[in-house]
């Protein structure tokens, strides 16, 4: 799959989808994202100030550079991919997932029909915010990935429940594991560990032994969905995600603030870490910038 019909899929999902030379974005509640979200970009500060004046108050994307990264990828480039390759603890568990579920590529209508109750609980579980259109975007989605090539979805179902999914795709060669979801309370099942097994290895079985990309970690470092990626045989590789900020945002987010946020033990226990890793967000963003704006200077 490559980035044009990407942008296919966020447009039919109605997303707005820009190019700034020879870089696509997607901009979503203000927040603009460079296409493929896994490549690696050299944007100037002409698109970046071209984006600001449309209104976007964030901009991330991947690049290289000289500074130490804050965000990693993890990255399965093990072939083939057999149990040996899990840790012991989640191994047991794929084996346990893959006795207690049956594993399959569902149906369009089995994906719709239980795609937004899993996603909401899996947004509420990491203090992501449900929009309140959510079972129109997913109804949009779904029925526009399902017309696409290199899409493979599977799903695992439980006494003929579907209790979690995962959406696979073949982008720019690498396989990418998208919105690998679960319900809770079939949890004890291991669902989304003979998921995860199955699907990298059948779709690697249709297409060629490519990497897989579970994608980057979360902002927040929110412990547990690292800890289980790891634990199947994913790797961290470091990467250097730029974030930007427009001139308002990046007056909120200093230093003085993130006293007064310290010196308050109940607000610094729940926002003291992610404040202060939006600091270095920021501080890494501008430190990209004064470089391009420099390298912009000496070659004018």
């Amino acid at each position: 799959m490559n980035v044009e019909q990407q942008i296919e899929i966020f447009q039919a999902c109605g997303s707005k989808c820009v190019r700034t030379d020879d870089i696509y974005w997607l901009i979503k509640n203000g927040v603009a994202i460079s296409l493929p979200t896994l490549a690696d970009v050299y944007p100037r500060p002409k698109n970046i100030n071209d984006l600001f004046a449309q209104g976007v108050k964030v901009i991330r994307f991947n690049t290289t550079g000289p500074w130490k990264p804050l965000a990693c990828e993890f990255v399965l480039d093990k072939h083939p991919y057999t149990l040996d390759v899990i840790h012991q603890k989640a191994r047991n568990q794929v084996r346990k997932g893959l006795e207690r579920c049956v594993i399959k590529i569902p149906t369009e209508s089995e994906l719709m029909e239980r795609i937004v109750e899993i996603a909401r609980q899996t947004a509420e579980r990491q203090g992501r915010k449900v929009s309140n259109d959510s079972s129109t975007y997913w109804q949009k989605y779904i029925s526009k990935i399902y017309t696409m090539q290199d899409f493979y979805p599977y799903a695992a179902f439980v006494d003929g429940v579907m209790v979690a999914y995962v959406l696979v795709f073949a982008i720019e060669e690498k396989i990418v594991l998208y919105h690998p979801f679960m319900d809770r309370e079939y949890s004890k099942h291991y669902p989304m560990n003979a998921l995860i097994f199955t699907a990298i290895n059948e779709t690697r079985d249709r297409i060629g032994p490519l990497p897989v990309s579970y994608g980057f970690s979360s902002i927040w470092d929110i412990e547990a969905l690292d800890h289980f990626k790891l634990g199947m045989g994913f790797e961290k590789k470091y990467r250097l995600r730029i974030t930007l900020l427009s001139r308002p945002l990046r007056y909120l987010i200093n230093h003085q603030f993130a006293h007064i946020i310290n010196f308050t033990p109940v607000i610094s226990k729940k926002y003291g870490k992610r404040y202060q890793r939006l600091i270095e967000e920021k501080e890494l963003g501008m430190k990209w910038w004064k470089n391009a704006t420099t390298d912009q200077d000496t070659r004018a």
